[in-house]
């Protein structure tokens, strides 16, 4: 099983538990773990034996939203972009 850097995947039977993983942040979203879960959903999807999907998040915290630090950063600095080689992404906006 491929692991994630921002996420958790185990499989149990039909039911794979996938877990956003950044409790010190409360889980907010960045752009690692947005392709994370893309990643995740794609090798999901491919594997005939998983029937449900359950998200939950480690720390007691589902998702607190989007990270604003990188956010921040990303005001700060125009040419910032950490989804700039994410080809995977590009596939997703169309």
């Amino acid at each position: 099983m491929t692991s994630y850097e921002t996420l958790l995947l185990t499989l149990d039977g039909p039911f794979a538990h996938l877990t956003l993983n950044r409790p010190h942040v409360k889980n907010a979203m960045n752009a690692q773990m947005v392709l994370d879960l893309m990643a995740a959903f794609e090798a999901l999807a491919a594997n005939r034996n998983v029937r449900a999907v359950v998200v939950s998040g480690a720390g007691g915290t589902f998702c607190a939203g989007g990270d604003l630090q990188e956010m921040a950063a990303v005001a700060q600095d125009p040419d910032y972009d950490p989804l700039r080689d994410a080809s995977q992404f590009d596939a997703l906006l169309q």
